[in-house]
Protein backbone atom coordinates (compact mmCIF):
# COMPACT_ATOMS: atom_id res chain seq x y z
CA UNK A 1 0.00 0.00 0.00
CA UNK A 2 3.00 2.45 0.62
CA UNK A 3 4.20 1.59 -2.59
CA UNK A 4 1.02 2.53 -4.20
CA UNK A 5 0.05 5.70 -2.29
CA UNK A 6 3.53 7.08 -2.95
CA UNK A 7 2.66 6.06 -7.00
CA UNK A 8 -0.46 7.91 -6.31
CA UNK A 9 1.44 11.35 -5.16
CA UNK A 10 4.04 11.01 -7.48
CA UNK A 11 0.84 11.11 -10.14
CA UNK A 12 -0.33 14.47 -8.13
CA UNK A 13 2.38 16.18 -7.86
CA UNK A 14 4.42 15.54 -11.29
CA UNK A 15 1.10 15.62 -13.78
CA UNK A 16 -0.51 18.51 -11.67
CA UNK A 17 -3.52 16.99 -10.73
CA UNK A 18 -5.97 19.74 -9.43
CA UNK A 19 -7.36 18.26 -6.40
CA UNK A 20 -11.43 18.03 -6.91
CA UNK A 21 -13.70 15.83 -5.45
CA UNK A 22 -13.76 13.92 -8.97
CA UNK A 23 -9.92 13.51 -8.52
CA UNK A 24 -10.23 12.52 -5.06
CA UNK A 25 -13.03 9.63 -5.45
CA UNK A 26 -10.47 8.32 -8.11
CA UNK A 27 -7.54 8.36 -6.04
CA UNK A 28 -9.57 6.75 -3.27
CA UNK A 29 -11.23 4.02 -5.91
CA UNK A 30 -7.67 3.24 -6.79
CA UNK A 31 -6.39 2.81 -3.17
CA UNK A 32 -9.10 1.02 -1.56
CA UNK A 33 -9.64 -1.17 -4.71
CA UNK A 34 -5.88 -2.31 -4.37
CA UNK A 35 -6.31 -2.53 -0.54
CA UNK A 36 -9.70 -4.54 -0.91
CA UNK A 37 -7.99 -7.11 -3.29
CA UNK A 38 -5.27 -7.45 -0.77
CA UNK A 39 -8.23 -8.15 1.93
CA UNK A 40 -9.93 -10.16 -0.58
CA UNK A 41 -6.82 -12.27 -1.68
CA UNK A 42 -6.27 -13.90 2.15
CA UNK A 43 -9.70 -15.49 1.30
CA UNK A 44 -9.28 -16.51 -2.18
CA UNK A 45 -11.87 -13.84 -3.32
CA UNK A 46 -9.80 -11.32 -4.94
CA UNK A 47 -12.55 -9.37 -7.07
CA UNK A 48 -14.74 -9.58 -4.28
CA UNK A 49 -12.59 -7.64 -1.99
CA UNK A 50 -11.39 -5.45 -4.64
CA UNK A 51 -15.02 -4.68 -4.98
CA UNK A 52 -15.87 -3.68 -1.31
CA UNK A 53 -12.67 -2.06 -1.05
CA UNK A 54 -13.75 0.67 -4.00
CA UNK A 55 -17.05 0.95 -2.08
CA UNK A 56 -15.01 1.47 1.07
CA UNK A 57 -13.37 4.35 -1.04
CA UNK A 58 -15.78 5.79 -2.13
CA UNK A 59 -17.91 6.20 0.61
CA UNK A 60 -14.65 7.47 2.37
CA UNK A 61 -13.66 10.09 -0.23
CA UNK A 62 -17.62 11.55 -0.32
CA UNK A 63 -17.72 11.54 3.66
CA UNK A 64 -14.13 13.65 3.39
CA UNK A 65 -16.04 16.01 0.77
CA UNK A 66 -18.98 16.22 2.91
CA UNK A 67 -16.72 17.16 6.10
CA UNK A 68 -14.16 19.42 4.44
CA UNK A 69 -16.03 22.69 4.96
CA UNK A 70 -16.86 21.91 8.79
CA UNK A 71 -13.52 20.03 10.09
CA UNK A 72 -10.92 20.96 7.20
CA UNK A 73 -8.28 18.64 7.22
CA UNK A 74 -9.63 16.99 10.20
CA UNK A 75 -12.42 15.59 7.82
CA UNK A 76 -9.23 13.59 6.39
CA UNK A 77 -8.90 11.98 9.75
CA UNK A 78 -12.59 11.34 10.06
CA UNK A 79 -12.59 9.49 6.71
CA UNK A 80 -9.72 7.48 7.25
CA UNK A 81 -11.15 6.27 10.56
CA UNK A 82 -14.13 4.90 8.66
CA UNK A 83 -12.21 3.54 5.58
CA UNK A 84 -10.64 1.21 8.34
CA UNK A 85 -14.25 0.58 10.32
CA UNK A 86 -15.75 -0.30 6.89
CA UNK A 87 -12.99 -2.66 5.67
CA UNK A 88 -13.19 -4.68 8.61
CA UNK A 89 -17.29 -4.88 8.47
CA UNK A 90 -16.74 -6.09 4.97
CA UNK A 91 -13.61 -8.42 5.85
CA UNK A 92 -15.79 -9.39 8.64
CA UNK A 93 -19.24 -10.06 7.47
CA UNK A 94 -18.43 -10.72 3.74
CA UNK A 95 -14.82 -12.02 3.05
CA UNK A 96 -14.19 -14.33 6.27
CA UNK A 97 -17.62 -16.13 5.63
CA UNK A 98 -18.48 -18.95 3.52
CA UNK A 99 -21.18 -19.26 1.58
CA UNK A 100 -24.06 -16.34 1.72
CA UNK A 101 -24.15 -13.50 3.78
CA UNK A 102 -26.23 -13.92 7.02
CA UNK A 103 -25.76 -10.54 8.81
CA UNK A 104 -28.05 -11.41 12.34
CA UNK A 105 -25.52 -14.82 12.61
CA UNK A 106 -22.16 -12.91 11.58
CA UNK A 107 -23.45 -10.01 14.59
CA UNK A 108 -23.93 -12.82 17.14
CA UNK A 109 -20.60 -14.33 16.35
CA UNK A 110 -17.71 -14.81 18.19
CA UNK A 111 -15.97 -14.43 15.16
CA UNK A 112 -17.62 -10.66 15.10
CA UNK A 113 -14.32 -9.93 16.23
CA UNK A 114 -14.28 -7.50 12.89
CA UNK A 115 -15.58 -4.90 15.31
CA UNK A 116 -12.58 -5.23 17.58
CA UNK A 117 -9.77 -5.23 14.54
CA UNK A 118 -12.11 -2.29 12.87
CA UNK A 119 -11.85 0.18 16.05
CA UNK A 120 -7.99 -0.93 16.66
CA UNK A 121 -7.49 -0.11 12.88
CA UNK A 122 -9.02 3.33 13.06
CA UNK A 123 -7.65 3.98 16.38
CA UNK A 124 -3.65 2.96 15.37
CA UNK A 125 -4.38 3.84 11.91
CA UNK A 126 -5.07 7.76 12.93
CA UNK A 127 -2.61 8.05 15.11
CA UNK A 128 0.05 6.84 12.99
CA UNK A 129 -2.04 8.99 9.75
CA UNK A 130 -1.92 11.97 12.14
CA UNK A 131 1.76 11.45 12.91
CA UNK A 132 2.37 11.50 8.76
CA UNK A 133 -0.09 13.75 8.10
CA UNK A 134 2.76 16.48 6.41
CA UNK A 135 3.18 13.85 3.86
CA UNK A 136 0.43 15.64 2.30
CA UNK A 137 -0.59 18.70 3.45
CA UNK A 138 2.99 20.03 2.68
CA UNK A 139 3.83 21.37 -0.69
CA UNK A 140 7.02 21.25 -1.11
CA UNK A 141 8.58 22.12 -4.68
CA UNK A 142 10.49 18.75 -4.86
CA UNK A 143 8.49 15.95 -3.14
CA UNK A 144 10.85 13.25 -1.63
CA UNK A 145 9.14 10.04 -2.88
CA UNK A 146 11.57 8.16 -0.55
CA UNK A 147 10.14 9.99 2.97
CA UNK A 148 6.43 9.29 1.00
CA UNK A 149 7.07 5.57 0.89
CA UNK A 150 8.49 5.32 4.40
CA UNK A 151 5.70 8.01 6.00
CA UNK A 152 2.99 5.53 4.06
CA UNK A 153 4.17 2.53 5.53
CA UNK A 154 3.65 3.81 8.72
CA UNK A 155 0.71 5.46 8.34
CA UNK A 156 -0.65 2.24 6.47
CA UNK A 157 0.51 -0.70 9.00
CA UNK A 158 -1.71 -0.56 11.92
CA UNK A 159 -4.79 -0.79 10.23
CA UNK A 160 -3.01 -3.86 7.81
CA UNK A 161 -2.13 -5.30 10.86
CA UNK A 162 -5.17 -5.62 13.03
CA UNK A 163 -7.09 -6.76 10.31
CA UNK A 164 -5.12 -9.04 8.99
CA UNK A 165 -2.80 -10.32 12.85
CA UNK A 166 -3.50 -14.03 12.93
CA UNK A 167 -5.12 -14.33 9.60
CA UNK A 168 -4.36 -17.15 7.47
CA UNK A 169 -4.95 -17.61 3.56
Amino acid sequence: MALVTTAGDYVWFEFGVRHTPLAGILHGIVLMGVLGAFLGSLSRRIALGAIGGVAAGVIGALTFYALWRVLGWGAMFASWSLLWLLLAAFDGLVLRRPGVLNLRASMASARSSWVVRGLIAAIAGGIAFYAVSGVWTSRGEHPNYGWHFVAWLIAWWPGLAALTFGRRP
